[in-house]
């Protein structure tokens, strides 16, 4: 029933389309997923705020807005974070994974990167990670590794190439950086 001042209402059609702009790797197979969308949704039934904080949580996507547009598009736009190293952790059947981590230390497992792209990354040693609300706290001082990383494959990319783990044991208490090669 219209109501005296509003328009009269429109029927919502079911979510027909998803439409998917990213800087990075992710596709909209992994959007699909990270959503969990039920079948059949309706471009008005969808909690854009809800559906943000999903994409975030992966630890990959560093920004995403996602606009409705009518009668049935979702459009999502991406900013993803790109791994500067990987570390290795125990998950609690004792089985290790890989991680990734960002320049800004954000830790996330890292979602349709080439295999081969990510053996060049070397891993980090000498750092304990610390969870809150079942996500890792980002590394600190991981900025300063960053840079390191980057001018070294820069600069000195067949050096760069043999780094093997990158240790930020000292680098709080001493300002060092220790790396250890192949």
């Amino acid at each position: 029933r219209d109501q005296p001042g509003v328009g009269p209402s429109v029927p919502s059609a079911p979510l027909s389309e998803l439409v998917l702009s990213t800087d990075g790797v992710l596709d909209r197979a992994w959007v699909s997923r990270a959503l969990a969308l039920p079948r059949g949704a309706s471009l008005m039934s969808l909690d854009l705020f809800q559906l943000r904080a999903r994409l975030l949580a992966s630890g990959q996507v560093r920004a995403a807005a996602l606009t409705k547009s009518f009668p049935s598009t979702l459009a999502v736009s991406l900013n993803e974070r790109s791994p500067v190293a990987r570390l290795q952790v125990q998950d609690s059947q004792d089985d290790a994974r890989t991680l990734l981590v960002a320049r800004d230390g954000t830790v996330f497992e890292g979602a349709n990167y080439d295999p081969k792209m990510i053996e060049t990354l070397p891993w980090l040693a000498g750092l304990r990670l610390t969870r809150q609300g079942g996500a890792f706290q980002p590394i600190t001082n991981m900025e300063t590794v960053a840079d390191l990383l980057a001018k070294a494959k820069l600069e000195a990319e067949h050096l760069y190439a043999t780094w093997r783990s990158v240790s930020l044991e000292y680098l709080a208490k001493d300002n060092e950086i220790k790396v250890a090669t192949r």
